[in-house]
């Protein structure tokens, strides 16, 4: 069936490779039901009262909308099985079977089975698991009883035995009604051993297991099993019962908890982490275990190797690991080696290389492996905005530049400076701007009253009543600077001789309401640490 276009009419929620061919799913606006297309042609694989309720790879469930019956369709776009009741694909090796609660078909709707009690879950290619008031049985498709086991368990409301689990090759049934003890059994029937969980709800259907088939163990709350498959066994690995046990970041390892303290430990039962700690989690940001301890914090490395003991009181992740301990702050790396120690009022990162410290009322600025570039003498340090390859620097009030690795490039002796722009820098005194460069020449002399930054290759800086552009020569470029565009703002002079941006480059004037800025661009330049000088983290002691 095709629609008028050849077109799918609804827009594609999923796509599948099937057979030789693709088909993708829709979801109808009428229905919010499946609909499966022919990708390419539009033509509809089943008629479009059908909608798929499950698929496999030979095998299709479908529903009729308006009727509500279920039917069984191949990849053929063939209808071989109609029924009221709705239905389940058994996936197996050879043909796939479809069963409703007491009947097994084949998909062309013979009988293959029916049973007496409910069919509770398929297993493997031959075996189904049963369900009655207190029983649970195994069969094969001939409904030959491979084993029947018995259950306290028993949900009145639903009158039937809902205390099992099918995991891998093993089905795990509750046999008490505090759920405290689960059997295990194999693909055979046979009793392979009685683990010890823990349900905190008995009424609950909950067992308290979980498998994983790829690393091939067990999960119980109170022990670790491991799965062999070639001698068919469970081996208690753990050694002594925990209180719980939960899967941890990566398949083999587990975090336990036992009297309420935590640790962790992995596959084998080996202890990957002391059962001591009040709390510990896993930090993706920085790829390290996180421990808490009588609201002390620490951390170990991913590979369990490295342990910062619960020393700190806050830790938070930056381009560094900031601690602080006793309102005093220190840095790791992050492989969790110090670079400082905790004492100081404020440890702050510019450039991810460069760390500047407040130790008093000093400043000092180290690199990231802990080396002194300047000692804590200064009172202020902050980097040069226009590249990080500098540094601004004062003592008593005078400024000067110094390079990332501490070298003095203008002496601290001007009322103010910028760093430096295409070897060009601002230095201010007696109330005037002019320009030197990094042989600290004076190429531009100290006659303007007023700089607001550098722009569009230039300097722009106040002349007498104008505002005028200059080239780094002092040459004029534009004598009535009245509108321009620096980081993306448009800036316009208003009647106070004040620049007001009015715009941005970056999004539509129409969204941009004008505002005053609180600062010049020089202003800004020069007083751009401030921001961080406030505790630089956003968010401490992540859990």
């Amino acid at each position: 069936m095709k629609n008028d276009t050849g077109k799918v009419p609804y827009e594609s929620n999923e796509k599948i490779k099937y057979h030789n061919f693709n088909l993708f799913f829709t979801y109808s606006h009428s229905h919010f039901r499946k609909t499966i297309w022919f990708k390419d042609t539009g033509e509809l694989l089943f008629p479009e009262d059908y909608y798929v309720d499950s698929y496999s790879d030979r095998t299709f469930i479908l529903i009729n909308h308006k009727s509500e019956k279920y039917a069984v369709g191949n990849h053929n776009g063939e209808l071989t099985f109609f029924t009221e009741k709705e239905l389940s694909i058994w996936k197996r090796s050879e043909e796939d079977l479809v069963y409703n609660e007491y009947q097994i078909y084949d998909c062309n709707g013979k009988l293959i089975l029916e049973t007496k009690n409910c069919i509770e879950s398929v297993w493997g290619d031959y075996r189904l698991v049963l369900k009655d008031r207190y029983r649970i049985f195994i069969i094969d498709l001939n409904g030959y009883i491979i084993a029947e086991i018995e259950s306290s368990y028993y949900d009145q409301n639903y009158n039937t035995c809902e205390s099992h689990k099918l995991m891998g090759n093993y089905l795990f049934v509750k046999t008490d009604f505090e759920g405290k003890k689960t059997k295990v059994y194999n693909y055979n029937g046979k009793l392979i051993t009685t683990l010890l969980t823990h349900d905190v709800n008995p009424d609950t259907t909950y067992i308290g297991l979980s498998y994983n088939e790829q690393a091939q163990y067990i999960v119980s709350s109170y022990g670790l099993y491991r799965y062999i498959e070639n001698d068919g066994y469970l081996y208690e690995f753990t050694g002594f019962v925990y209180d719980e046990i939960i899967q941890g970041e990566c398949s083999n390892v587990f975090k336990v908890k036992r009297n309420g303290l935590y640790g962790y430990i992995n596959d084998f039962g080996r202890v990957l982490i002391q059962l001591k700690y009040d709390s510990i989690s896993f930090n993706e940001s920085l790829k390290c275990y996180y421990t808490k301890l009588n609201n002390l914090f620490g951390l170990i490395s991913e590979d369990f190797k490295k342990i910062i003991p619960p020393t700190y009181d806050k830790i938070a992740k930056h381009s560094y690991i900031l601690v602080e301990k006793d309102q005093k702050k220190g840095c790791l790396n992050l492989e969790l080696e110090e670079i400082l120690p905790a004492v100081y009022e404020k440890v702050i990162s510019y450039d991810g290389i460069r760390i500047i410290v407040t130790k008093g009322s000093k400043q000092g600025m180290y690199d990231y492996e802990g080396f002194m570039i300047l000692p804590e003498i200064y009172d202020r340090i902050r980097p040069n905005i226009y590249s990080y390859d500098d540094f601004i620097i004062s003592v008593g009030g005078k400024y000067g530049v110094c390079s990332d690795r501490g070298q003095i490039l203008i002496p601290i002796k001007y009322d103010k400076c910028t760093g430096f722009h295409n070897e060009i820098a601002g230095v201010s005194k007696d109330g005037h701007w002019g320009f030197i460069n990094t042989n600290q020449k004076q190429i531009i002399p100290f006659c303007y009253e007023k700089f607001w930054g550098f722009i569009e290759d230039g300097i722009l800086v106040k002349d007498g009543e104008k505002w005028i552009l200059i080239d780094n020569t002092g040459k004029c470029i534009n004598n009535d600077i009245k509108e321009f565009e620096a980081d993306y703002s448009i800036y316009k002079l208003n009647d106070d001789d004040k620049w007001i941006i009015i715009g941005s480059s970056s999004i539509d004037d129409d969204d941009f309401s004008s505002y005053e800025p609180e600062y010049t661009e020089a202003e800004l330049r020069e007083m751009y640490h401030d921001a961080f000088e406030n505790d630089p983290s956003s968010e401490w002691n992540i859990d």
